[in-house]
C-alpha cells in the first residue's frame, strides 16, 4: 500500500512445500536510488536469510531462484522508504506468478473461467503436471488418462494456454511467459519421481490450532 517517509509496506506469503523447490518473481523499482527500494527475504529471523535488495530504478527484472526446502516458509516483500526525498514513481511492483500442481488444478478447474472473465494482465499460471496425486500417495491422476488442462483453460476463455513436454519447448514458453500480456497458462509435463517430501499432518487438534493461528495470529 501507499506509504510515507520512514515507513515500510510488507507483502507476506506463507507457503508449505511438499517437496523442495524454488521461488522466482518479477519486480520493478522506481524510487530514490540510494535509499528507498525493495527488500525480499525468505524466513527472515528463522535461520539463514536469503535476500534480494533493489535500490536502483529498473524495468521489469526476473529475480534469481531462491531455494525452498520442503516444509513451511514465509516469503516477505518489503517496500522501504527513508526519511526524505521522493524520486520517480515512488513505488515498487511485484509481478504475479502462480506455481501449482495438476491435482490442485483439476480440483479447482472452475478458476480458469474466473481468470478468463477478469483478465488480470499480471497473472501467469505454471502447472507442474506429473500426472499423479503426489501428496496423497502417487495415485494416477486424470491428466494421465486424457484430461487436458490447457485445453480446459482455453475452453474457459484463456487464449494463451499451452502444454510443454520437451526442453526446447520449455525455453520458448518461458520467454513468452514473462513478456506477453496476461493472463497466460503453461502446463509443464514433469517426471513423476518421488522426491523427499514433508506431508501435512492429519492430527485434528494440530489442524485446529494451525487454523486458529492463521486467523487470529500468533
Amino acid at each position: 500500500g501507499a506509504i510515507d517517509h520512514n515507513q515500510v509496506s510488507n507483502l507476506r506469503v506463507a507457503v508449505n512445500m511438499v517437496a523442495p523447490g524454488t521461488v522466482t518473481f518479477r519486480y520493478r523499482v522506481s524510487t530514490e536510488d540510494c535509499c528507498d527500494g525493495l527488500d525480499f527475504s525468505v524466513d527472515s529471523g528463522e535461520g539463514p536469510v536469503q535476500r534480494l535488495r533493489a535500490r536502483v530504478d529498473t524495468d521489469w527484472v526476473e529475480s534469481e531462484p531462491f531455494a525452498l526446502p520442503a516444509g513451511e516458509h514465509t516469503l516477505v516483500w518489503a517496500f522501504t522508504k527513508d526519511g526524505s526525498v521522493d524520486r520517480g514513481e515512488d513505488r515498487v511492483q511485484i509481478d504475479d506468478i502462480v506455481v501449482t500442481g495438476d491435482g490442485e488444478a483439476m480440483m479447482g478447474v472452475g478458476s480458469f473461467a474466473t481468470v478468463a472473465a477478469k483478465q488480470p494482465k499480471n497473472l501467469a499460471i505454471l502447472i507442474l503436471d506429473n500426472e499423479h496425486y503426489g501428496e496423497t500417495g502417487m495415485q494416477a491422476a486424470h491428466t494421465g488418462m486424457g484430461a487436458d488442462l490447457a485445453l480446459m483453460a482455453a475452453g474457459a476463455g484463456l487464449k494463451a494456454a499451452s502444454t510443454i513436454r520437451k526442453k526446447d519447448e520449455l525455453t520458448a514458453a518461458l520467454g513468452g511467459f514473462h513478456r506477453a500480456d496476461g493472463p497466460k497458462l503453461v502446463v509443464a509435463k514433469i517426471d513423476p519421481g518421488a522426491p523427499p517430501r514433508v506431508m501435512p499432518t492429519r492430527d485434528a487438534v494440530e489442524n485446529k490450532l494451525t487454523f486458529r493461528r492463521a486467523i487470529l495470529g500468533g
